[in-house]
């Protein structure tokens, strides 16, 4: 039985892996308000926005092809791996990555992450940090 699962799971990740990423999210929030500050990648481009329970993104910044290859490159990592993590505490930070109708979420607090997920974690943020963010609207 435990063969069978182990198949099934690396099927599941080696065609998950070999599909495009439709998009990402990821953030964080919490804490007494409870907002959230999100970033959602989508094809070109990556709109920043807030919310507790809707999210109104009102920036958007242009991901340049070289980042965004090191982007997705960075999330599909992320899919390989298949850990989903459910680990929220008052304050948290998530991800969410969209991939031909599967999705994978990890939520996590703090430092409940392990280490070489959390690197391809610190890689996607590095990118959005680096980004120039402007007015946007829908």
């Amino acid at each position: 039985m435990k063969h069978i699962f182990f198949v099934l799971l690396l099927s599941w990740s080696a065609l998950v892996y070999s599909q495009d990423i439709d998009s990402l999210k990821i953030g964080s929030g919490g804490g007494i308000t409870g907002s959230v500050t999100v970033f959602k990648f989508e094809n070109t481009r990556m709109l920043k926005g807030k919310g507790m329970v809707s999210i109104k993104y009102n920036e958007s910044a242009p991901v340049k092809c070289k980042k965004r290859k090191k982007l997705l490159k960075n999330a599909k990592s992320l899919l390989r791996e298949g850990a989903e993590l459910n680990s929220p505490g008052n304050t948290y930070q998530f991800i969410e990555i969209y991939a031909k109708g599967k999705i994978l979420k990890m939520v996590w607090h703090q430092s409940e992450i392990p280490a070489a997920t959390l690197q391809y974690i610190e890689n996607i943020k590095e990118i959005i940090k680096n980004l120039k963010f402007s007015q946007y609207e829908k």
